[in-house]
């Protein structure tokens, strides 16, 4: 259809007039829709389905850029006394060009490009996924930083609070397939997203260990709520690289207090209050505050001490302990403290769940280029990637999944950000301290 004389301007319409060859404008929020632009003719029935299931609001079409008029609404050009049964009619009709339409397109299409559409058909859901995860991971930061400051004056407000964060993050897990997602976050908010960071690896070592959906929200509960004791802690001692006898002893209490300030909420079952008294307990006896031993620590208490081991090694409190990079500290785990302080099978579920590079490792691939990685994946070796591009901002920078890219493209080795010059590390920027949750792949 030729634009002559066409309106460049975009005129608003309703859902049910869209249909192939119209060229459509959205105004709405950049979260709010699927597609990478906001301006695009419609050329497909995925792309049709997607507009109907928005919705119309902020939907307009231009009629220049277009190929075919909009399908009339129900008040032109049609007959009102006309049974609505004709109009399901015509809908049909309407579906069925749209699926020979879009049949013979991709029947058109040669493997290659087929291949590299459901690649951006791929991508563009990951981004939805990280969109929504990222809504989920603020709302529960900002509830648990709330909770965490009134658990001592409100206690069974705050500790229904916490017991939601964790049924929410429980049931968000058991919806589908569940992969380790880095998130961005302002430095000096510690507490709240290390509880955060424990309770996302905990249910997903504990989802890999075989628990059940109770035993996974006990274990969620317990590993948010695991430092909550500290809230009784003057905070310099929680900051101090080497403490005194009575500054570690009053460090040590956090763990009872903790204990205390759970239970009174009335929220906790008992299995989620071991874990807050014995997360810092060792298999070989050298823990805190009882030196429980061997079996007498819970599997849950084992599995929240291993995963907040990890994450305090990569953020620790004190600024005086430098923060190790996420593949040196699960190495360090692995060869230093495993059967000894930790128990191998669940530090082995934790190495299955965080893959052999984190999230947030940087990395140098095989064709020379340096990534951040932001997400795990089904295979440990081949996660999600960002890679450093001066090209481009790093907000516009898409991740590769490196699972589905081709096989000669590899991780080459870890670096450190000593390694980096200042320009890739800028762009890159990964945080001091790492805040990770879960992106869910809904099931079929």
């Amino acid at each position: 259809m030729s634009s002559t004389n066409k309106s460049e301007q975009p005129v608003p319409l309703g859902k049910s007039q869209l249909r192939i060859g119209v060229y459509v404008t959205i105004d709405r929020p950049w979260l709010d829709h699927p597609f990478l632009r906001t301006r695009f003719l419609i050329t497909s029935e995925k792309q049709l389905k997607d507009l109907m299931e928005m919705g119309a609001e902020g939907i307009s079409w231009v009629p220049a850029l277009s190929d075919v008029e909009p399908i009339p609404p129900p008040d032109e050009g049609v007959d009102p006394a006309a049974p609505k049964a004709d109009d399901h009619k015509q809908m049909l009709v309407v579906a069925r060009d749209i699926v020979a339409d879009q049949q013979a397109e991709e029947a058109a299409l040669n493997p290659a490009v087929l291949q590299s559409k459901r690649r951006e058909e791929k991508a563009r859901r990951q981004r939805l996924l990280v969109a929504a995860a990222r809504r989920e991971w603020e709302r529960a930061g900002s509830m648990v930083k709330s909770v965490f400051s009134s658990m001592a004056t409100t206690p069974r407000q705050a500790g229904e609070q916490l017991a939601s964060v964790a049924a929410s993050a429980v049931e968000l897990l058991q919806s589908g397939e569940g992969m380790l997602q880095l998130m961005d976050k302002q430095q000096g908010e510690a507490l709240q997203y290390h509880a955060i960071n424990c309770m996302t690896m905990a249910a997903l070592v504990g989802r890999e260990l075989g628990l059940d959906e109770t035993q996974l929200r006990d274990l969620s509960l317990g590993a948010l709520a695991h430092d909550i004791g500290k809230v009784m802690v003057q905070p310099y001692i929680l900051k101090l690289a080497e403490r005194t006898a009575p500054e570690e002893k009053a460090y040590r209490a956090h763990c009872d207090a903790g204990v205390e300030l759970a239970r009174s909420s009335g929220s906790f079952s008992e299995a989620a209050l071991a874990i807050i008294r014995d997360h810092h307990e060792a298999l070989d006896g050298s823990g805190f505050p009882a030196r429980r031993r061997g079996d007498a620590i819970g599997l849950m208490a084992r599995i929240v001490g291993v995963v907040n081991r990890y994450d305090r090694l990569c953020g620790p409190e004190s600024p005086d302990a430098p923060p190790m990079a996420p593949a040196d500290a699960l190495r360090k785990l692995w060869r230093e403290e495993r059967n000894s302080r930790f128990d191998e099978k669940v530090l082995s579920a934790l190495v299955k769940v965080l893959g052999v590079y984190p999230p947030g490792t940087i990395v140098e691939l095989s064709d020379g280029n340096v990534a951040l990685v932001v997400s795990t994946s089904s295979n440990p070796m081949r996660p999600r990637v960002l890679v450093h591009n001066p090209d481009v901002l790093k907000i516009d920078a898409e991740p590769i999944a490196l699972e589905d890219a081709p096989k000669e493209l590899t991780i080459r080795k870890a670096l450190k950000p000593t390694d980096l010059r200042p320009g890739v590390m800028l762009w890159l920027s990964p945080r001091e301290r790492l805040s990770c949750f879960f992106t869910v792949t809904p099931k079929d």
